[in-house]
C-alpha cells in the first residue's frame, strides 16, 4: 500500500464533510456511547479520531491506525491542539496487518480507505480480527456513481463531469485495481466476512456553497484553499489523470475536464464570488454501513461469491 495524500490534504478535505446536523446521526449509525473503545483505520490527519473522541464524552478510549509517519505526526499535533491527547493513541501499522490485539476494540472503524486499496476484503477482515465479540464493524465509503455536477448554464461541463465520474471509476480498477464504486457493495462485504445486523444509511456530501453555517468568507477560504492545494499538490493530479486516461477519456478530454475544474475552483475563490446567486450544485453519497461481530464464531464465507471484487 502506498498513499500520496499529504497531510494538508487529508484534513482539508474533512473539514467540510460532515455537517453539524450529521454528527448525531453518525454517532448513532456506528453505535458510539461513553465507555467504549474505539479504533480508526486509516485515520490520516486524525479528522474523524477526533470527533470519535469527542462522541465518547470523556469516557472511553480511541486508536487511530494508519501508514504514514507524516500524517501520523500531524494528527498528533492535531490532538493536542485540541485538548484531547488522553483519550488518543496514534499508532504505525497497515491495515492488511494491524499491529492490535485480536478482540480488542468495540467498535472498529474505517472512512475513506476501503477505496484506496487493492485489496478491500482484507483489509475488512482485520478489522473484524480486532473488532470484540459483540462489537461493531463499521465503514464509511463513498461511490464515483453517485457523485453529481450539474449547472443549468453550462451544459458541457454537466457532459464532462458525467464522463470524468465514469474514466476515473473504471481507470482506478484498471490501473491501481481501487474499487471507487465501493459504496454499494458494503453490505454484501461486511456479510462476506460474518458480520451479522448490517445495516446501512446514506448521506449527502456537499460542497460548501450551500451551507448556510458558514459565512461567504467562509466558503471562499475553503474553495481558496482548494485551489492552493490543487495547484501545489500535483501526485494526486497525476494519478487522476492515469486514471481518466485508462478509463477512456482521450487526452483532450481530459485537459478540459481539468480546466473545467480549475475555472470553478478559480471563481469560487474570487474575493468577488456571489455565493447567492451560484447555479451549481456539487455533491456525492457517503454510505455508512455497520455490523456486528457475533457473540459465537461462524464460518466467513468464501470471498468467491457475490463480491465482484
Amino acid at each position: 500500500m502506498h498513499y500520496s495524500w499529504k497531510p494538508e490534504l487529508l484534513e482539508h478535505s474533512r473539514r467540510y464533510l460532515w455537517r453539524s446536523q450529521f454528527l448525531p446521526l453518525i454517532s448513532r449509525d456506528l453505535r458510539l456511547k461513553p465507555g467504549i473503545s474505539v479504533m480508526e483505520i486509516g485515520c490520516g490527519t486524525g479528522y474523524l479520531t477526533r470527533i470519535l473522541a469527542k462522541g465518547l464524552k470523556g469516557k472511553g478510549k480511541v486508536v487511530g491506525v494508519d501508514i504514514t509517519l507524516q500524517v501520523l505526526n500531524a494528527a498528533k499535533e492535531l490532538v493536542k491542539y485540541e485538548g484531547l491527547s488522553k483519550m488518543i493513541e496514534f499508532v504505525r501499522g497497515n491495515a492488511y496487518d494491524l499491529p492490535l490485539k485480536s478482540e480488542s476494540a468495540d467498535l472498529v472503524v474505517c472512512q475513506s480507505l476501503l477505496n484506496n486499496l487493492d485489496n478491500p476484503l482484507r483489509a475488512l477482515k482485520e478489522m473484524a480480527r480486532v473488532a470484540r465479540r459483540g462489537g461493531t464493524v463499521g465503514a464509511i465509503e463513498s461511490d464515483d456513481d453517485s457523485k453529481i455536477y450539474y449547472d443549468p448554464i453550462d451544459e458541457r461541463g454537466n457532459e464532462l463531469a458525467g464522463l470524468q465520474k465514469k474514466a476515473v471509476a473504471d481507470g482506478a480498477k484498471l490501473v491501481s485495481n481501487h474499487d471507487r464504486r465501493i459504496g454499494r457493495k458494503l453490505p454484501s462485504l461486511l456479510r462476506m466476512i460474518g458480520m451479522s445486523d448490517v445495516q446501512a444509511q446514506g448521506y449527502v456530501w456537499m460542497d460548501p456553497t450551500y451551507d448556510s453555517d458558514l459565512s461567504s468568507r467562509q466558503k471562499r477560504d475553503y474553495y481558496k484553499t482548494d485551489l492552493e492545494l490543487k495547484t501545489t499538490m500535483q501526485q494526486n493530479d497525476l494519478q487522476r489523470r492515469k486514471w481518466m486516461l485508462a478509463g477512456g477519456l482521450s487526452e483532450d478530454i481530459t485537459k478540459e475536464c481539468d480546466k473545467l475544474s480549475f475555472n470553478n475552483l478559480e471563481k469560487l475563490a474570487s474575493e468577488l464570488a456571489e455565493f447567492d446567486g451560484e447555479t451549481a450544485v456539487k455533491a456525492e453519497m457517503a454510505f455508512v454501513v455497520t455490523g456486528r461481530k457475533p457473540s459465537e464464531s461462524r464460518a466467513t464465507r468464501s470471498p468467491s461469491t457475490g463480491s465482484g471484487l
